[in-house]
């Protein structure tokens, strides 16, 4: 059989990655070193310092603070991502050698064809998150002239520059090197970003591959030879592990900064969002950028969540990243609302309540006002894992239910000796007891909870639908309740959702003993 490569579908990444320099083919220092250098000191260097010197001039103006903060931070994050790219080089070049393995390779058409559905995915991501920041990025290197502010002067990227760079043509020049500098980190991003989300496709197809290897084991061609391949499997298995720790040694500090730099930047930008015209272009402008960093976050979530999670809880850890997403975007909706709605100018607070002091003061005001974003954020927490930690256990007692019904099956084939069938039967026996025994103390731990849940959920979603009916209904206050309304549904829908799975496998079970 032709040696499947495994690199043809990353091709593009890497093409791109050699483009900026990131991808060195050969060990010695060569011009490919000297682009390197000067791309990352001359281009991506030079254009960091000069907006990073720009913050020591607008610190005292909260604005102009925060419209250069929120775009250095995330250069100076590309800076620290293409550090680490470059130190572990080594460390790259030893996972695309071991993906040249013979123990790598599928063994049939059949693995080939299970692991395309995640290369796919992995094109298709790649593709949206280019589109994306490229959207992005175009609209800033051309805002200038979508506002007409090149006529007074206005650079895409605030910084500073040891020069006056208002006169022609150094702002022809200066306009240039930002918009070569801000596409040079972009391509360096995407690409760097999907390079890692490969790393993570090729593990969990290096995981779906040996499944596959280990479930044909039982087949009458590999019995035969079953010791020769239970080897193969196992060193597989070994190889497999060296490489996710491979891959976690290149891009830890990556991910690490990304995700640091990433809550950091979504945080100014949603505050630049409250200081402009929600139809202007800068409020677009700002709002491409938010879709951006989001797409960039969840490709490292999706595609690092396939590596770790087995198929039978595939729906739960949806469900939680699900209703995690509705609940904190509900709570983010409360805690600012104040700003959306101007009414943080008449000391308005996102909760209603009553203190023992006057709340509009200040200090007091911007206190309490803080106290409410912890005091809130730490409920939602709080109840999003308690409500999902209560669905895994039903999951879990669903897994242990099909785990006992497959077990059950193979007793009667041949894969069991008959002789061990009395000491097999009492095994299963034993387990079914004990699956009983969890799913009651399961039910004592949560049954209150449930009950309550529903109670005030009910009461709660009416009181929220009369209130719907109050206000306008293109207003934030109609747009808050909708999506509390979609949250408590959310909530809702999870308990049924995997209580009915629960039962539905208990009947299965049954329908299984009364079959063997």
């Amino acid at each position: 059989m032709t040696i499947f490569d495994w690199t043809s579908t990353i091709k593009i990444n890497i093409v791109m990655l050699y483009l900026v320099g990131l991808w060195p083919k050969s060990d010695k220092y060569d011009l490919y070193t000297v682009y390197t250098i000067f791309t990352t000191i001359i281009v991506m260097g030079g254009h960091n310092f000069f907006q990073a010197m720009n913050i020591f001039f607008v610190y005292n103006n909260l604005e102009a603070l925060t419209e250069t903060v929120f775009i250095t931070v995330t250069d100076v994050l590309a800076s620290m991502k293409m550090y680490f790219f470059i130190r572990n080089v080594e460390l790259r070049k030893k996972l695309m050698r071991n993906l040249r393995n013979d123990t790598f390779q599928p063994r049939n058409s059949k693995q080939i064809n299970m692991v395309q559905p995640a290369l796919k995915t992995w094109k298709v991501m790649y593709i949206t998150f280019s589109i994306m920041a490229s959207y992005t990025v175009v609209i800033w290197t051309v805002f200038p002239f979508l506002n007409n502010s090149f006529k007074t002067g206005r650079l895409p990227f605030a910084a500073w520059y040891p020069y006056d760079w208002r006169k022609s043509p150094f702002y022809e020049l200066t306009y240039v090197y930002q918009v070569l500098a801000m596409w040079y980190l972009t391509v360096t991003n995407i690409n760097m970003d999907t390079m890692i989300a490969a790393l993570m496709v090729l593990t969990g197809a290096q995981c779906d591959i040996l499944c596959n290897n280990l479930q044909t084991g039982s087949n009458l061609h590999y019995r035969k030879n079953f010791n020769e391949n239970m080897i193969k499997c196992i060193r597989h298995h070994q190889e497999v592990i060296r490489f996710a720790l491979d891959c976690n040694n290149f891009f830890s500090m990556i991910v690490l900064g990304q995700f640091f730099t990433s809550t950091v930047v979504l945080a100014f930008t949603m505050f630049q969002m409250t200081l402009v015209d929600p139809v202007s272009p800068e409020s677009f402008t700002n709002l491409s950028y938010v879709n951006a960093l989001t797409a960039q976050l969840f490709m490292y979530c999706w595609f690092g969540n396939e590596v770790e999670i087995k198929p039978a809880l595939k729906s739960w850890k949806l469900m939680y990243i699900t209703f995690s997403v509705m609940t904190s975007y509900t709570v983010l909706i409360w805690t600012i609302f104040p700003f959306l709605n101007s009414s943080f100018k008449e000391r308005s607070l996102p909760f209603a309540a009553w203190y023992p002091y006057d709340s509009k003061k200040s200090p007091f005001y911007e206190l309490t006002y803080v106290y409410q974003v912890l005091g809130v954020w730490y409920l939602a927490v709080a109840t999003i894992n308690m409500d999902t930690l209560i669905a895994a256990l039903m999951v879990l007692i669903g897994a242990q239910c099909d785990i006992l019904c497959n077990n059950l099956q193979t007793i009667r084939s041949d894969l069991h000796p008959r002789g061990n069938f009395n000491e097999n039967m009492i095994k299963y026996i034993t387990h079914h007891q004990e699956i009983i025994r969890f799913a009651l103390d399961c039910n004592k731990f949560l049954n209150m909870i449930v009950l309550g849940q529903f109670f005030t959920s009910t009461v709660v979603l009416a009181f929220t639908m009369f209130q719907m009916t109050l206000v306008d209904p293109v207003s934030p206050e109609s747009f808050t309740n909708l999506s509390y309304v979609n949250a408590l549904t959310a909530q809702l829908f999870m308990y049924c959702w995997f209580g009915n799975e629960v039962e539905i496998k208990v009947r299965l079970f049954q329908e299984k003993i009364r079959q063997n």
